[in-house]
């Protein structure tokens, strides 16, 4: 028995072969229907669609062997692959490259063989397609040219199942764009989406702000002009001084909002959170209100955990407890404010609770909804301009909190937030 060569072209072979994924596909009846017409047309008993492999041969489709393999050593088809036309042996006992072979000596008793070479896409042979009998034969010239037509139409069934894997391939890569595409698409909307709020949002904050910036300057001016002319007594320009140091904390207090929150924008210091002992921040925000709540009669209250820590910016939370106070202080009378904390693990719970007037359900929503807010007239009937809260809303959602508000007309309010402990 001689062996079969191995092509010189071999590894290239194989790439090619495994490139088609044929292994991978299992049984096909388009294929095995080829092999029972090659048998039919030449009048033998076995018929296969042979495709060798690196140490073996396996059957794509086979009729009468009931083999799926054979070693690649003994394969008739392994030396088929090395011509360029079809490959007959006319009686395999009397051939020296097979006399001696397993498959002729033994079962299934080989005498006659006939191989046509299958070519890939790009010229490489990867197996045949043959038939075989058990008595010595030759093909007619007839049989001949059914057999090659045969082997094309296997050659071309590779070929669409290349192109068909190719289109599946970059199906599925424009899938993946497509999808890439509509995220980039949704992203792009939330994005115009979101700064179409911004620019509504900062209308209404320019409108606010024009105008509680210019109304307390105004009345300032108009009291300064009455006392420079001479014409109030002592107790009047006393009154008229109070007003002038109410309107000016008032436009200070504005200010200084407005700063911090326009500093937070342009530093995007929303990205650098650190932990913050808000024990310490709240005392200190108590503090700093208690002068403004004794000269309206109301206590301040403060019961937050010691040692309590969680993931925020100091300045900001003293910024949100500052107009928090403030609020609560300017719709309460005579009453208590209490600043509250609780701690469930992983988050904790903030909360500026007040014995105030309170607020319709209307006014509540309005608040936790983003928009733009007018607050109505305090206990002693002190104006706001809504721009506090509005940035307590925005640095709490920078901080990745919500804030919630609860509240009833006569029975006062509850602002609450939440933030993440640090362990």
């Amino acid at each position: 028995m001689i062996k079969p060569q191995i092509p010189e072209n071999e590894e290239f072979r194989l790439q090619e072969l495994y490139s088609l994924h044929l292994h991978e596909s299992g049984y096909e009846e388009d294929y095995q229907n080829l092999v029972h017409l090659a048998s039919a047309i030449c009048g033998t008993p076995i018929s296969l669609i042979s495709l060798i492999d690196r140490n073996k041969q396996w059957f794509k489709a086979e009729i009468g062997l009931g083999q799926t393999d054979t070693p690649r050593d003994v394969s008739f088809c392994a030396h088929a692959i090395n011509q360029k036309d079809i490959f007959e042996v006319y009686d395999a006992t009397k051939d020296e490259r097979f006399f001696d072979n397993p498959s002729v000596i033994g079962s299934p008793n080989i005498r006659f063989y006939a191989g046509v070479p299958i070519q890939s896409p790009n010229g490489y042979c990867l197996g045949t397609i043959c038939v075989i009998d058990s008595v010595p034969r030759n093909l007619t010239d007839e049989q001949k040219f059914a057999l090659r037509t045969l082997a094309r139409q296997v050659e071309n069934m590779f070929q669409l199942r290349n192109s068909v894997s190719k289109l599946d391939a970059q199906n599925k890569e424009l899938l993946q764009k497509e999808t890439k595409i509509k995220e980039l698409l949704t992203e792009r909307e939330q994005h115009i989406s979101e700064l179409s709020e911004q620019s509504q949002l900062k209308s209404k904050f320019l409108s606010i702000l024009a105008h509680d910036i210019k109304s307390p300057l105004a009345s300032v001016q108009g009291v300064l002009e009455l006392i420079s002319g001479g014409v109030l007594s002592p107790a009047e320009t006393k009154e008229l001084t109070g007003m002038i140091q109410q309107n000016i904390n008032a436009t200070s207090a504005l200010l200084t909002n407005i700063l911090q929150w326009a500093w937070a924008g342009i530093s995007g210091e929303s990205h650098s959170l650190e932990p913050v002992d808000m024990f310490a921040v709240a005392s200190e925000a108590a503090a700093e209100a208690e002068s403004a709540a004794y000269k309206k009669g109301n206590q301040i209250v403060t019961a937050v955990p010691s040692g309590l820590m969680v993931s925020g910016r100091k300045e900001w939370l003293l910024l949100i407890l500052r107009n928090l106070l403030t609020n609560a202080n300017k719709f309460t009378s005579k009453g208590r404010i209490f600043i509250y904390a609780s701690s469930s693990g992983t988050e904790a719970e903030i909360r500026v609770k007040d014995t105030g007037i309170g607020m319709s359900g209307e006014t509540a929503e309005k608040i936790m909804s983003g928009g733009a807010i007018r607050p109505g007239l305090g206990t002693e009937r002190e104006c706001g301009s809504g721009i506090g809260l509005m940035l307590t809303r925005d640095f709490i959602d920078k901080l990745g909190g919500r804030l919630a508000v609860s509240s009833k007309e006569g029975e006062g309010s509850v602002f609450s937030f939440t933030l993440k402990v640090v362990s």
